[in-house]
């Protein structure tokens, strides 16, 4: 069954718990006349700019449903559901390879301190045998 973009906008309104002003605010709309003129039946369909606005803040929104007033709202969960564990799964081996990258720097710095501790004890009995000939001299 074909539903009329005037129940399409109102089921939209239900679900994202908004009312007609504070979802055009939401998906970038510089007024809410759009809106109202869906709900007055002045504009019958959504415009495919209107689409790409609502699609890019409520991705679970079915695109064909919105063009065309069929099939379901919602796109299927499974799908929006894998998309965010890949999300979280690439997220987490980031943060592991980040995590890994610290623990490496923290081990080169502390080499690069036990460097510099040795060059400087090197300096130091270097001019001390230095200075201790010059005194025999």
């Amino acid at each position: 069954m074909i539903m009329s973009t005037i129940k399409q906008l109102n089921n939209i309104l239900v679900y994202t718990k908004l009312n007609p002003k504070s979802f055009s605010e939401k998906i970038g709309l510089a007024r809410p006349q759009a809106i109202y003129d869906i709900q007055k039946g002045k504009t019958k369909n959504f415009s495919h700019a209107m689409i790409n606005k609502i699609i890019s803040v409520f991705p679970e929104f079915n695109k064909s449903w919105l063009l065309t007033g069929e099939g379901e709202m919602l796109i299927e969960k499974e799908k929006t559901t894998s998309t965010e564990n890949l999300i979280k799964e690439d997220l987490k081996d980031r943060c592991k390879s980040l995590e890994e990258s610290v623990r490496l720097l923290k081990q080169e710095n502390e080499l690069l301190k036990k460097i510099i501790d040795l060059t400087n004890r090197i300096y130091f009995l270097e001019n001390s045998k230095h200075k201790s000939k010059k005194r025999s001299d």
